[in-house]
């Protein structure tokens, strides 16, 4: 199971190179919270306590439902589209379209190599109410915008799924089809935004879906290609963390910009530090506001104080900052206390779990990358809060409607 593999190697990141990049920088932190050290022995503890909670109960799990699924074989569709592709090219015709006639959007996206340099920058829209103004009509309205965005994030995944599709299908050696596809994932993952992270995600969710219709290109070049993606993992994470040292003080070296990265996106101890001391704001009813305001529709109606409102205001020991992650053990220990603290990541390891059977049952190329980068996702996310990654699940839910088309064919007449 590659969630099985990606949730070992998180785990080590987790608990030996998280720590003890902490311990070299000091347990530096961008915390302006104080007394947060005080509760750093618990929570060690806790981090330590997560592995072994997680493991005894995946053994319950995986032993009572005796875990083998095979891969179905995939259906011989040749060339021809279907109702999913056509969705697909009306959307990307529409991203290209609106970043071509609104210029201002086009600061929404980026190129990976630049991920050093990007800023995030929030375009100038308008109001519907300012449809008919003289300057409204030089500017995009906000709707558009966020039509666009969350268009591109799906089609971004799915118009690089159905050309590697296309390309499964025709009658050429298995060499050639699996380097075009290599190189069309390559190519997809330059376009990102903001959120690189997700176009890192997507690549490998992708390289994933190669090594499992192409099982020749793994036993020949596999483990080269996962070497080459470690260390260009690597190189930009390097990079983006150099980018962003820039927005703190400048006497902060470059080890303790790695440890304030790291603590925030790997659930650190400083970082689950400062959720223990900010539980002492946390009632029940803002768990449940919490968790219902995370749905949509339900959002309108429970928005209010969340956990990640009072983490955020006992890391900068002041109201008004939300820009930090909330560890999801943070979360977990918020809601359930230290004991049943990790169950949260149990969840998001059994999700993964689940999106990686539909992928593996799939007889369609676009549902197999499509799912597999989705448990990619919520298994890498596992540093990040419920809430965090059910925003994730949100966005990229589309897109399972999309594929739903697939069934129905389409006819091109040339």
């Amino acid at each position: 199971k590659n969630v099985f593999i990606i949730f070992v190697g998180l785990y080590f990141m987790k608990l030996v190179i998280t720590p003890a990049v902490s311990a070299m920088s000091g347990w530096y932190t961008l915390a302006k919270g104080e007394d947060y050290l005080d509760y750093l022995s618990e929570a060690i503890l806790l981090t330590v306590w997560e592995p072994v909670f997680i493991g005894a109960l995946l053994m319950i799990y995986t032993n009572s439902r005796g875990y083998r699924i095979k891969s179905n074989f995939l259906k011989e569709y040749g060339i021809k589209f279907d109702g999913a592709d056509l969705l697909i090219i009306i959307a990307t015709l529409f991203v290209v379209g609106t970043l071509l006639y609104y210029p201002p959007l086009r600061v929404r996206v980026a190129w990976l190599l630049t991920i050093g340099t990007n800023e995030v920058v929030t375009p100038v829209v308008r109001s519907w109410r300012d449809f008919f103004t003289a300057n409204g009509r030089q500017l995009p309205l906000g709707i558009i915008d966020t039509l666009m965005m969350k268009a591109f994030y799906i089609i971004r995944v799915l118009f690089t799924l159905m050309l590697i599709e296309k390309i499964y299908h025709q009658k050429w050696k298995w060499r050639k089809k699996a380097f075009l596809s290599l190189i069309i994932v390559l190519l997809c993952a330059q376009v990102t935004t903001e959120a690189n992270g997700e176009t890192i995600l997507m690549a490998i969710g992708l390289i994933l879906l190669l090594f499992m219709i192409y099982p020749k290109l793994y036993e020949s070049c596999g483990k080269a290609i996962i070497v080459f993606g470690v260390v260009a993992a690597g190189m930009l994470f390097a990079l983006k963390v150099k980018g962003s040292s820039g927005d703190t003080q400048s006497d902060v070296t470059f080890i303790q910009s790695i440890s304030a990265t790291m603590n925030a996106y790997m659930n650190g101890p400083v970082n689950l530090a400062i959720a223990i001391k900010a539980k002492e704001n946390y009632n029940m009813f803002m768990g449940i506001e919490e968790i219902l305001g995370g749905l949509p529709i339900l959002n309108r109606f429970f928005s209010g104080y969340q956990t990640s409102t009072i983490f955020n205001e006992a890391f900068w020991g002041m109201k008004g900052r939300t820009d930090q992650l909330l560890p999801a053990l943070g979360q977990g220990y918020m809601y359930f206390g230290s004991v049943f603290a990790p169950i949260i990541q149990f969840f998001f390891i059994i999700w993964g779990l689940g999106l990686e059977d539909l992928s593996e049952k799939a007889e369609s190329i676009k549902v197999k990358g499509y799912f597999i980068f989705m448990a990619v996702l919520v298994i890498w996310t596992i540093g990040n809060n419920l809430s965090h990654v059910m925003s994730f699940f949100i966005r990229y839910f589309p897109g399972i409607i999309i594929l739903y088309f697939k069934k129905y064919r389409v006819k091109i007449k040339l």
